[in-house]
């Protein structure tokens, strides 16, 4: 049997035409938010600790799509999973060894 997609998997960033997609999409929003973001994302998800997210449905497409640019960036590193009930978990993890 094989295992449903989520409707978020399709929110991901994976490679650089869909990060050059997103940009020109949310190039105001990404400027206004990344830093805001950053800290949000640092402060509520603690290390090596699965949580879910909460976000406004209207907004998990720029959210998820941020997170991901900061990871390609380099500036947080997490894995996402998309349990069976519709949510979203994060679990954060180091960047380059220096966060513990």
């Amino acid at each position: 049997m094989e295992k449903m997609k989520s409707k978020f998997e399709d929110y991901l960033i994976r490679d650089d035409f869909q990060e050059s997609v997103f940009r020109a999409h949310y190039s105001e929003h990404i400027g206004m938010y990344q830093e805001k973001y950053m800290e949000w994302f640092l402060k509520n998800f603690p290390l090596y600790k699965w949580k879910r997210m909460r976000v406004r449905p209207e907004s998990v497409e720029f959210v998820i799509g941020l997170l991901c640019l900061l990871y390609r960036e380099g500036k947080i590193q997490f894995t996402i999973r998309f349990p069976a009930d519709g949510s979203i978990e994060i679990q954060r993890e180091e960047v380059a060894g220096n966060e513990a």
